[in-house]
């Protein structure tokens, strides 16, 4: 899985194999810092999570094939703020593209 900064729309090719083989981002969750490989901070103080705005992975399936996968909200309806604790969740929002040619195309527009 390899980590872009950067708008969905924008991510159109799945990088190079060996960027996937030197990635190491294993899984993503938490974001434990600025250059975590994490979709979202949370707020210790609040206890809410805030999803980290262009943050998209391409990730390498097993069959060989490529997809891109931005992971936007996890409260119910996903609305542009949170601020209390008791918003229902989980309710994931998230956008995805899998690639069936086998190509690295990721163009979605």
């Amino acid at each position: 899985m390899v980590k872009f900064d950067q708008p969905y729309s924008s991510v159109v090719e799945a990088p190079q194999d060996n960027l996937f083989d030197q990635s190491e981002i294993g899984k993503i969750g938490w974001a434990s810092g600025p250059n975590s490989g994490g979709w979202f901070n949370y707020s210790l103080n609040t206890h809410l999570v805030v999803p980290i705005k262009n943050r998209v992975y391409v990730i390498r399936l097993p069959d060989g094939k490529y997809a891109k996968l931005e992971l936007i909200n996890v409260y119910r309806g996903n609305p542009p703020t949170v601020t209390d604790l008791n918003w229902p969740a989980p309710y994931f929002t998230f956008r995805y593209f899998v690639q069936e040619d086998g190509s690295r195309d990721l163009n979605t527009q």
